[in-house]
C-alpha cells in the first residue's frame, strides 16, 4: 500500500485548490474520494465481481477500496490530487484487494480439502476407490449420528467438510483445545467402532 501511495503522489495533475490550512485541503480530499464514490462505485463492484466472481464480496472490495482513498485522503490530500487519472488507479487498487481476496479463499480451500483428507485417512487407512468408497463415508457418516455425543457429532461434521479448528472454534463458541479434544475423541470413537465392526 506504501507504494501505491507513493505511486499517486507521483502522478501529477496541476495546482492543487488553494488552501489555508492541512485541515481544509484534507476536507477537499475527502470530497474528492465522495465524489468518487458517487461516479465510480458500480464500476468497482463490476471490476472486483469480474476477478471474484461473488457480486456480495465484490460489493465489500469495493468499499475497501473506498475507504483506502479516503484514509489517503486523510493522511496525505495532496496525493489525492495529484493523481492524473484516479478512476484507473482505483481500478488497479481494486483489482488488487480482490485478488487477494480470492488468493486466500483458494487457500483455504485447498486446506480444507486438505483437512478433510486426513480425517479420511485416519478412519480410512486402506483408501479404497470410487463407489466403494463412497459407501464407506455413507456409514461412518451414519454411524458418528449413533455413537457420538452431541458436541463431538457438530465438531467432526464441521471438521469433516475440511474446516480448521480455529472457524470450528469461531462457529461453535469453542476454545481451539475444546475443539481438538471433541475432534480427536471422535475419531477415536469412530475407530473403534468401525475396527469392531459396528459391536
Amino acid at each position: 500500500m506504501a507504494a501505491q501511495h507513493h505511486g499517486m503522489a507521483a502522478q501529477h495533475q496541476g495546482d492543487e485548490p488553494a488552501s489555508d490550512g492541512l485541515g481544509r485541503k484534507a476536507t477537499g480530499a475527502e470530497a474528492k474520494v465522495e465524489e468518487w464514490v458517487g461516479k465510480w462505485r458500480a464500476g468497482m463492484v463490476k471490476v472486483a465481481a469480474d476477478v471474484l466472481g461473488d457480486i456480495d464480496a465484490a460489493e465489500d472490495i469495493a468499499q475497501e477500496a473506498f475507504m483506502k482513498a479516503l484514509h489517503i485522503a486523510r493522511s496525505d490530500p495532496a496525493a489525492v490530487f495529484a493523481l492524473w487519472n484516479p478512476r484507473a488507479w482505483l481500478v488497479k487498487l481494486t483489482r488488487i484487494l480482490a485478488s487477494g481476496v480470492l488468493r486466500t479463499k483458494r487457500r483455504r480451500h485447498r486446506l480444507r480439502r486438505e483437512n478433510a483428507d486426513e480425517i479420511r485417512k485416519k478412519l480410512f487407512p486402506d483408501r479404497y476407490a470410487g463407489k466403494e468408497e463412497e459407501s464407506r463415508v455413507e456409514r461412518v457418516l451414519e454411524t458418528a449420528e449413533r455413537v457420538l455425543t452431541n458436541r463431538q457429532l457438530e465438531v467432526f461434521r464441521l471438521a469433516w467438510t475440511g474446516m480448521e479448528e480455529v472457524e470450528i472454534a469461531h462457529e461453535l463458541k469453542l476454545s481451539r483445545v475444546t475443539v481438538r479434544r471433541h475432534q480427536t475423541d471422535a475419531i477415536r470413537r469412530l475407530q473403534e467402532h468401525i475396527v469392531s465392526g459396528g459391536r
